[in-house]
């Protein structure tokens, strides 16, 4: 007789509290109930008050106009995986009204737990019914192994919608509650940063949601508000946010780029910005239909667009990031975010990071915490990747993006003075005199200070010293992709023996702007990175560094990035060390 499985409540409540490591998640979960209620005004308030034991606490306000909630729904709120919402997507036909729901799960608001107290005030539209409701001493009780509870009462009078207050959150740790950090959030990981707006025109079939959502509004007040500074207007109390991400203007007219660049002094390509807006159906799945949104931008567009991005001579407010840590191109659900996955494209390796690019389909299954596509099945995953490596390669290709960067580059470098060239000579002059060297064999080999210095002295030792190195180069190419294609050392034919990548880097770092599916070994001149340390690569797959240092059986100290689900380890050659315990060269 089949025995029916049980679920230990405390330890669910505990675990999906848990899961959701990142404490801006919920704001999203706020904004994407709004929008789920119908709201078209929501307001998002943290501050700090005076908390039960006389010390500060962190409070969060949660507001919305939308229809509200009446007691069953309410009782949806505070329990675990118990929403309609996925039911009601099921069973809808799409671009219906219930196909356009975000919440499936019932997961999401459950952070919310992580706090002292949480308050709900809501009026049902339907009914006119208000209903207040408490939970407090909620995580003593899971953690005691008991689930939480909660405390209902009707009221009179309601206000329309929801209002949701929540104290002590997260501890009472506001570090990434500023406001600078929250309207970033809100713009690249909610509905509201949603791509929506620029599929409307173009697109009508994707336009159903526009009545609602074109009117949205969310006013924000984040921990270290600032009237002036974030609104323009001292007797401001609330920046007031529109809806939609905010890509920047474009202009990529050749002749305005190059006079633009020329009066700041930078290159063409800098302030290049074209948008690009598709909508399809995946290959081999006709069934499921794609959105996406594609800008291509110079980096100095991305600086004066986005105060978060970190670069030179400028005091980047908490929580900022690089270019690196945050652009490329974005795989959503519900329009929102949810991982990034930068996979083997045009170009050299970092032509994601010109990309400012969401790709959107409802194929997608999410993670608990929405930071994953992992659940996706495999077949359809391969399917998006493969669509948006065709979008990129359109882009590059047919809409001749490559060859106008190209063609701006030529034009820069052509127009450089011959004072311009004489400083350049002189530094690179200067450059040669001080770099490292040996000589072996009556070869000199000169310690490289570029990326391109790495890729000429593994030449050299490839042709003095084959057998320092397990493979064969096939093909190289510096300007593009990865720097060699190379093959075994066996005796196979070309068609038998296996191929993979190898690259070159200066300096390898914790960052590495590659995917790493079919690299096999990678060749620097140094690292910093000692045993353990953590290496991410494009589309964030993450290796951890495995360092076994020389002894028996073992010529000289191995590298390795390592994960544990990997087919293989990928061997990092160090020409610095590799050369000092093998050949004994030194480099001074």
């Amino acid at each position: 007789m089949p025995i029916n499985a049980t679920v230990n409540a405390a330890n669910a409540y505990r675990q999906i509290i848990t899961n959701f490591s990142n404490p801006l998640e919920f704001v999203r979960e706020a904004i994407s109930n709004s929008i789920d209620a119908n709201a078209v005004n929501i307001s998002v308030f943290v501050d700090q008050v005076t908390g039960p034991t006389g010390l500060p606490e962190i409070r969060i306000t949660l507001k919305d106009d939308g229809d509200g909630m009446d007691a069953q729904m309410l009782s949806r709120f505070f329990n675990l995986g118990d929403s309609e919402k996925g039911e009601l997507k099921g069973q809808s036909d799409a671009g219906s009204e219930t196909s356009q729901l975000i919440g499936e799960k019932g997961f999401g608001t459950k952070i919310y737990l992580n706090s002292r107290k949480v308050e709900v005030r809501t009026t049902d539209k339907k009914s006119g019914a208000s209903l207040f409701a408490t939970s407090q001493g909620h995580l003593e009780r899971i953690y005691d192994g008991n689930p939480p509870q909660y405390d209902t009462v009707a009221q009179e009078n309601g206000q329309p919608g929801t209002e949701i207050r929540i104290f002590g959150y997260n501890h009472n740790d506001g570090s990434k509650l500023g406001h600078d950090q929250l309207r970033d959030y809100i713009f690249w990981f909610t509905k509201f940063g949603s791509i929506e707006r620029f599929l409307w025109e173009t697109f009508p079939k994707v336009a159903s949601a526009k009545k609602q959502l074109s009117g949205l509004k969310l006013g924000l007040r984040g921990l270290g508000f600032e009237p002036l500074k974030h609104t323009g207007d001292v007797a401001s109390k609330l920046d007031v946010l529109t809806f939609g991400h905010p890509f920047p203007e474009e202009c990529f007219d050749g002749k305005a780029l190059r006079e633009k660049a020329k009066k700041m002094k930078a290159s063409p390509t800098d302030f290049y910005c074209r948008r690009f807006v598709k909508e399809g159906a995946l290959k081999s799945f006709p069934g499921f239909r794609w959105q996406a949104v594609f800008s291509i931008e110079g980096n100095r567009v991305k600086y004066e667009n986005n105060p978060m991005v970190r670069r030179q001579r400028h005091v980047a407010p908490p929580g900022a990031y690089k270019v690196a840590e945050r652009y490329g191109i974005w795989v959503c659900k519900d329009f929102i975010a949810a991982e990034r996955v930068n996979i083997l494209l045009p170009g050299k390796g970092t032509e994601f990071l010109k990309f400012h690019a969401f790709f959107n389909c409802q194929a997608i299954r999410l993670s608990a915490d929405r930071t994953s596509i992992g659940p996706t099945q495999p077949n359809v995953r391969l399917a998006i990747e493969e669509q948006i490596i065709e979008i990129a390669r359109e882009i590059f290709e047919d809409e001749g993006v490559e060859a106008l960067f190209e063609s701006l580059d030529e034009a820069e470098f052509g127009e450089r003075t011959e004072e311009q060239e004489k400083k350049d000579y002189a530094r690179r002059v200067k450059l040669a005199k001080t770099a490292s060297s040996e000589s072996h064999k009556n070869v000199e080999l000169r310690g490289p200070q570029r990326e391109l210095g790495v890729v000429a002295l593994l030449a050299q030792l490839l042709a003095i010293e084959p057998g320092l190195f397990p493979f064969w180069v096939l093909d190289w190419n510096n300007a593009e992709g990865f720097d060699l294609l190379a093959r075994d050392t066996t005796e196979l034919s070309f068609d038998d023996a296996s191929k993979f990548y190898v690259e070159c880097k200066q300096r390898l770092t914790g960052s590495f702007n590659h995917s790493l599916n079919n690299v096999r070994y990678i060749v620097c001149w140094d690292t910093d990175l000692e045993n353990e340390s953590i290496v991410t690569a494009a589309g964030g797959d993450t290796r951890r560094m495995k360092i076994k240092p020389k002894g028996t059986g073992i010529q000289c100290t191995q590298f390795f990035l390592s994960r544990d689900d990997a087919p293989n380890n990928i061997e990092v050659f160090v020409l610095r060390r590799l050369l000092a315990e093998r050949l004994g060269l030194s480099f001074k």
